[in-house]
């Protein structure tokens, strides 16, 4: 049987599905890195709160189970009443974005990503 390939969108997807209930989770988005190949997932909370960061960690365990052909970095930032934009990079691809800053943010970066590559 031939082997079926992962895609950086069905990584995104697996990202999006176990972190969408989590309380406290402001914006996740994800990086790509091409040499060596690597997804970085950025994790934004608004504040520390045990229980989310224990299901933060358990997600990020899962998602190595279910792609272990690709190799993860994981970052969580505590905003604590900071800016998140400060922490969000031109390359990152939305995948949880709950407040209209931030989807505007992420919308905008896309369509000038979309133009420079037109």
């Amino acid at each position: 049987m031939p082997a079926v390939g992962v895609t950086y969108n069905d990584i995104r997807g697996q990202v999006a599905y176990d972190l969408r209930q989590l309380p406290h989770v402001v914006a996740a988005y994800t990086t790509l890195q091409m040499a060596p190949a690597k997804v970085h997932v950025w994790t934004l909370l608004d504040a520390r709160d045990e229980a989310t960061e224990d299901r933060l960690a358990e997600a990020e365990l899962k998602l190595m189970a279910s792609f272990p052909e690709v190799k993860f970095d994981f970052t969580s930032v505590h905003l604590m009443g900071r800016d998140p934009l400060q922490f969000i990079p031109q390359s990152a691809d939305v995948v949880i974005a709950r407040r209209d800053d931030l989807r505007s943010h992420f919308h905008e970066a896309l369509r000038t990503r979309l133009n420079a590559s037109a």
